[in-house]
């Protein structure tokens, strides 16, 4: 049976990918936050920035607490989101419309991973922890969500 001292190595591993895409997650919304021009965008985008930051300094505790050493940085690809954010952004003069079409995006890919490795490490002691970090997910991509759909209707008009 496992135990939040002793996870199986696929507990550990999906714990090593969200700490992962987390860390993206604040890189890419922290690119973001400076490419907005609307104050209330950027604080929005530093806010789930530090959550995430948090989140996956939780992870990591658990992690370490099974004397494994924890990621420390995200992935190459979320290296390219974030440069892909600046790209586009300066591409589209700035435009929050652009900015929050990549911010969703960055929400879809961390929520996508959270639901994956919660499927693959059902009855793990650690899935209450993850399960509170989905709800959190869900509640900030669906908060940025509403400001994308919020600005392409403002654009319509």
């Amino acid at each position: 049976m496992e135990k939040l001292t002793n996870m199986a190595k696929e507990t550990i591993d999906g714990l090593q990918h969200l700490i992962e895409f987390n860390l993206d997650s604040a890189d890419v919304l922290e690119a973001a936050a400076k490419r907005v021009d609307a104050a209330p965008y950027a604080r929005l985008f530093r806010q789930i920035s530090g959550e995430r930051r948090r989140q996956a300094e939780e992870l990591q505790s658990y992690v370490c607490v099974n004397a494994e050493e924890p990621k420390t940085k995200g992935t190459a690809a979320g290296s390219l989101r974030k440069v892909w954010v600046d790209f586009r952004s300066a591409l589209n003069g700035g435009d929050n419309y652009v900015v929050m079409i990549e911010a969703e995006r960055s929400e879809d890919r961390i929520l996508e991973k959270y639901e994956d490795v919660l499927k693959k490490t059902a009855g793990s002691p650690v899935n209450d922890v993850l399960m509170r970090h989905l709800r959190a997910v869900k509640g900030w991509h669906d908060q940025v969500r509403r400001l994308r759909d919020d600005i392409k209707q403002v654009k319509k008009v």
